[in-house]
């Protein structure tokens, strides 16, 4: 890597709503680590903060969009990643979990 630091992109504490890898930025470009979707000027177009279900499962709209990114409260070797969707300040539960 001979590129100048500036031109490198940087870690966020966000992660994709798409796919879950790691939201970087450089500049006002945010990009998903793994799925490499973008969105200019704010994280918001890609990461899991203020999304919503789907469904609505009759939940109140405050309550649909609780999820948020932040720091994972128990990093295990089951979930280790560093920046985790919360839920109601709870780990979100994984597809097929209780």
């Amino acid at each position: 890597m001979n590129e100048p630091i500036e031109h490198r992109y940087s870690l966020t504490d966000h992660c994709c709503r798409h796919c879950l890898g790691r939201v970087l930025v450089r500049y006002d470009t945010f990009i998903c680590s793994v799925c490499e979707v973008e969105s200019r000027g704010s994280p918001s177009g890609i990461c899991a903060c203020g999304m919503t279900s789907a469904k609505g499962d009759g939940l109140p709209a405050a309550l649909r969009s609780a999820y948020r990114c932040g720091i994972n409260p128990a990093p295990s070797v089951i979930n280790p990643a560093r920046i985790v969707v919360l839920y109601g300040g709870q780990v979100a539960q994984p597809l097929g979990g209780p």
